[in-house]
């Protein structure tokens, strides 16, 4: 389409098959066109799927490379992000940063790969001028919810936050983990701790189990009927239930907490 007159005409007919057709390959081609064109409607719904899928698919495909600086941002702040847990969401970032810092790579690196070489770094990356203008970033995830100690080792290990950053985070494991599991919290939009499941249009029910400071709990979806109605549930979990690996259990701190 050569003018511009046409492109809009043309854009206005197409909309909704180009929203139908947002994908990993898609999505960033079609956010760059509808903010250079004010197509509100498609440039919604790009921001849209990414919240549902920044995590899920477009962290495992080369076109993350193309994610303007703005976007992520925004999408890590929105509050319908979509992940499993939030150590997924910082694997996303890293992978975006490695390619902002790469931008010729044609291959994705794997994840090992991109912790190794931040690793390797002899000063810490945020507090160097080239890494001034990705603090917000780092400063939008939920690193609070990364209590796993493998990848809480993984955090020590990239020379990526201050270690001003790394100190805070882990003193209120241990505050929290000494109050019995008790979080201090003052806005629960940013401090919430995110789980999330996905399960095929065919599953009737999914079910999951997490843990969180020696809590253990049973977080379920279930469809309800034949229309794409799902109802959710999250309950507590004692350590006599079935629920409950063992190994878990031993590898873990468990609240005997009643209350």
């Amino acid at each position: 389409i050569s003018t511009t007159s046409n492109l809009v005409f043309t854009l206005a007919g197409v909309l909704k098959r180009y929203e139908a057709n947002i994908s990993s390959l898609t999505v960033c081609s079609f956010h760059r066109v509808s903010c250079k064109f004010k197509a509100t409607v498609l440039l919604r719904a790009c921001e849209c799927w990414l919240e549902l899928f920044l995590v899920t698919k477009l962290s495992f495909h080369i076109k993350l490379r193309d994610l303007p600086f703005d976007l992520p941002l925004k999408t890590l702040l929105s509050p319908r992000l979509f992940t499993s847990n939030e150590y997924e969401v910082l694997r996303a970032v890293l992978c975006w940063l490695y390619l902002q810092l790469n931008p010729l790579r044609q291959t994705l690196t794997a994840h090992s790969t991109i912790i190794t070489l931040f690793s390797k770094e002899t000063a810490v990356f945020l507090e160097q001028p080239q890494g001034q203008k990705y603090i917000t970033i780092f400063q939008a995830l939920r690193m609070h919810g990364i209590t796993e100690w493998q990848h809480l080792q993984e955090l020590q290990n990239i020379r990526v936050l201050p270690e001003s950053w790394l100190l805070h985070i882990l003193s209120k494991h241990y505050h929290t983990l000494y109050s019995g599991g008790d979080m201090v919290l003052t806005d629960f939009s940013k401090q919430a701790i995110r789980f999330g499941m996905m399960f095929d249009r065919e599953q009737v029910c999914c079910t999951q189990t997490i843990c969180i400071y020696g809590f253990y709990f049973l977080l379920q979806a279930a469809k309800m009927g034949e229309s794409d109605t799902y109802s959710f549930s999250i309950e507590r979990l004692r350590h006599w239930d079935p629920a409950v690996c063992q190994s878990s259990i031993v590898s873990h701190p468990y609240s005997v907490r009643s209350n």
